[in-house]
């Protein structure tokens, strides 16, 4: 998946978030929340590969990417 097919992803799973949830029934998150959070995941990830010294530049490389996407969004 490339990873502006990924931001977009990130950012739909957000913005649907009723579809697995009790909680909010037919709740849609507006799109500029739904890139905040996509962006703490991303962010998350991103601090998880650099805490672990993580040696794949690819996958740090993929990450920043997709960040990168979710902002043009």
């Amino acid at each position: 998946m490339t990873a502006k097919e990924k931001a977009k992803e990130l950012v739909s799973k957000f913005m649907n978030i009723d579809s697995d949830s009790k909680m909010f029934d037919g709740f849609n998150m507006p799109l500029f929340y739904s890139q905040r959070c996509a962006l703490i995941a991303v962010g998350e990830i991103i601090n998880s590969l650099t805490i672990k010294n993580y040696s794949d530049a690819n996958n740090y490389e993929y990450w920043n990417k997709v960040k990168y996407e979710i902002e043009k969004l």
